[in-house]
């Protein structure tokens, strides 16, 4: 349970983290550039010795596009937890698993119940309700469908994801594709941080360098210490539904405590339904 415990309260850390640079003043993308650095290093740390990585590895393509995804989805996650709150953000992130659940099932012909389309559309319903009661201000209008891109692009990922575990990866090579990710997603947010620069964009900075160096540590973190759950005594089935409503339930918490986002309205309803698919969905796990 620890190791749940652990992947839970980073992940939370993360979106709190983010909602905290908009004070911080930290440019998001050269965060979210830099805390690959630490995954790299913590994950060389742990994983030793890796095999060598080849150009015709049959799963190097879709790490690739992989790694552009979790940059992308890192940027829009730390933009809507600044302008849109934790609350939202969370829920958009942490609802993404409705997508590959429903894809599985075209794309592996499994068996397909009520309860997988109720949980999809509680989904769906928690992420627009979510967005009711956010900031009023002009900015944060201007971003108001950042929730549903990032529903999208983390079901993506996770499906993705989910098709290269189950036809490309041997579990010899776990390690190995882990660390690629990291090092596509370095690779694609340090050529986005020099394009910029070279277009005269003043971005870098030390303070922004140095606090992408502390998510990366979380993120590896929650991502590690999921891993570590997976391996444990905890049924696999029990893990899912504990990871996402421990996640968006805390993130509230944590949002409410330090930055006074109180749920309001329609918000309140976009947790119960948001729980309410996560555990519908553990029923047929």
């Amino acid at each position: 349970m620890i190791w749940l415990l652990l992947s839970i309260s980073c992940s939370v850390f993360n979106f709190l983290l983010f909602r905290q640079f908009e004070r911080w003043k930290v440019q998001t993308l050269v965060a979210v550039a830099s805390n690959y650095f630490s995954c790299i290093v913590l994950g060389w740390a742990l994983q030793g010795d890796l095999p060598a990585l080849g150009l015709s590895t049959p799963w190097l393509p879709w790490a690739a596009f992989i790694g552009l995804l979790f940059v992308l989805l890192f940027v829009l996650i730390g933009k809507s937890a600044q302008q849109l709150g934790v609350n939202v953000t969370t829920i958009a992130a942490k609802m993404s698993f409705a997508i590959p659940m429903i894809l599985a099932f075209s794309l592996y012909q499994s068996e397909l119940h009520w309860q997988h389309l109720g949980a999809f559309v509680l989904a769906v319903v928690a992420i627009i309700w979510s967005s009711h009661g956010t900031k009023t201000n002009t900015q944060a209008q201007k971003v108001w469908f950042l929730p549903l891109v990032i529903f999208l692009g983390g079901g993506l990922a996770d499906a993705s994801l989910n098709y290269v575990e189950v036809k490309l990866l041997p579990p010899t090579q776990h390690g190995l594709f882990l660390m690629t990710l990291f090092g596509t997603s370095a690779v694609f947010g340090w050529t986005a941080i020099g394009i910029q620069h070279l277009q005269s964009k003043a971005l870098f900075s030390w303070r922004s360098f140095g606090a992408g160096l502390v998510l990366g540590i979380t993120n590896f973190l929650s991502v590690f210490g999921l891993l570590k759950a997976f391996r444990s005594e905890i049924n696999g089935a029990v893990i899912f539904p504990l990871l996402n409503v421990g996640t968006i339930l805390l993130a509230a918490i944590g949002a409410w405590l330090l930055f006074k986002e109180q749920p309001k309205g329609k918000q309140w309803l976009a947790l119960m339904a948001a729980v309410a698919s996560i555990l519908l969905y553990s029923i047929i796990a």
